[in-house]
């Protein structure tokens, strides 16, 4: 208990003195927050392939060791679901916007 006592006690620290620091930033034009956010888009669409690649290779891992045995069989499917949908919600988040764009400039 004094362990995480300690460990909150650092994190909060840690906060406050970030939060001091921190200056919003400032936006000129339009145009440099929305390839702000564009960027931040771009790195969770690679955060997200990469945990699903890595759900994918951990289904197929347990699929080759399952020996036989349908609940770890069917955990394996289970898992090679979820990656095939982190995989179609990260295409989906990179291509949506575009696409959005494309109809409405026209």
């Amino acid at each position: 208990m004094k362990k995480i006592k300690n460990l909150l006690e650092k994190f909060v620290f840690f906060s406050l003195a970030l939060a001091q620091e921190y200056e919003p930033p400032d936006f000129e034009e339009p145009e440099e927050l929305v390839d702000r956010i564009n960027t931040i888009v771009r790195w969770l669409v690679t955060f997200l392939i990469v945990l699903s690649a890595i759900f994918i290779a951990m289904a197929g891992f347990n699929y080759v060791t399952s020996g036989g045995d349908e609940d770890k069989i069917n955990k394996a499917k289970t898992q090679l679901v979820y990656g095939l949908v982190g995989v179609a919600i990260a295409a989906l988040a990179y291509a949506l916007p575009r696409v959005i764009y494309h109809v409405v400039s026209g």
